[in-house]
């Protein structure tokens, strides 16, 4: 063991004067001086334990001030944190925020926040469904018809239809060929049965109906729709206008045609639900009293009144 080099010790005490110990004894002046001198043995030993002290003292010191490294404890490696005080900032922030949404506003937020993204989602499904199919309006149009009668009286044909103050009833029997068209691609059609009222001059003349049918892809159909109209009082001024018209042969009558149907679309495998759509169609004849009437010119326009996906 290497020794480090520690100051010398005070030199020990004068011993008692009984030591054994040698000493000069010196006079001066009638006064005598005594000098112990120290054992050379016994300092050495001193000097010998004073070392021994002191490297115990330093390795202890050593030893306390650098301790061997210890394994980290398993309860702090896997300690869960703390939660925070309640009189914490953050606490107190977060505690505040909650108490500014409560109840009922909060399940408001959470209910607009919802249908939005409802909104959203469907509009997206709307728009690739509108960019896949592209979906058009079906097309109808009044191709010809056949007069059977169509002429004023004085009486109705059957006295139960009689009306006070009424002068003149129309009789009308016309049979349209209606054409159908669905343009669409990837679209079926399923029509209900068609109900379908005649007006001249705004005052309803007669009445008709078209089965139910269905329309494929890219499907044109023809259909005969028969309108009947028996014993229909008419006012003063249309009757007597519709009379002077009818006695021309040259003249037209212009007639108005309209429908409340409802349809269903096939895409694929799937059927959709009922939806209200309105036909109106504006006829111009030539005077159906006439023989061989034809129709002139023909307009019609399709809306749409109700839409149900499902």
């Amino acid at each position: 063991m290497d020794h480090k080099v520690y100051p010398v010790p005070p030199e020990p005490s004068a011993p008692p004067a009984h030591s054994r110990e040698p000493s000069i004894s010196t006079q001066s002046s009638g006064s005598t001086i005594a000098i112990q001198m120290p054992d050379e043995h016994a300092l050495r030993k001193e000097q010998e334990k004073s070392l021994m002290h002191a490297d115990a003292a330093a390795e202890a010191g050593v030893h306390k001030k650098y301790p061997p490294p210890q394994p980290m404890p398993k309860d702090f490696i896997y300690k869960v944190p703390q939660p925070l005080p309640r009189d914490h900032p953050s606490v107190i922030a977060a505690h505040r925020k909650r108490r500014r949404c409560g109840g009922c506003c909060c399940c408001l937020a959470y209910m607009c926040a919802t249908l939005a993204i409802l909104i959203v989602v469907l509009g997206i499904a709307a728009l690739v469904a509108y960019l896949v199919l592209q979906p058009k309006t079906p097309d109808f149009s009044v191709s010809d018809a056949t007069v059977a009668s169509f002429n004023l009286t004085s009486t109705p044909t059957s006295p139960s239809n009689a009306v006070s103050g009424v002068s003149q009833y129309l009789n009308a029997d016309v049979t349209f060929n209606v054409s159908a068209e669905n343009p669409n691609k990837k679209i079926g059609i399923y029509y209900d049965e068609v109900d379908v009222t005649l007006f001249y001059e705004g005052e309803q003349i007669g009445q008709g109906s078209i089965p139910a049918f269905y329309q494929g892809h890219r499907n044109t159909t023809i259909l005969l729709l028969h309108m009947v109209g028996k014993d229909v009082a008419m006012t003063p001024a249309i009757g007597s206008g519709l009379q002077t018209a009818l006695k021309d042969s040259a003249s037209t009558v212009l007639l108005h045609a309209r429908t409340l149907t409802t349809v269903r679309v096939k895409v694929g495998g799937w059927k959709s639900g009922a939806s209200k759509f309105e036909v109106d169609c504006d006829v111009e004849m030539s005077n159906p009293s006439a023989p061989n009437p034809r129709v002139l010119n023909k307009n019609c326009s399709f809306k749409v009144k109700k839409i149900r996906i499902l």
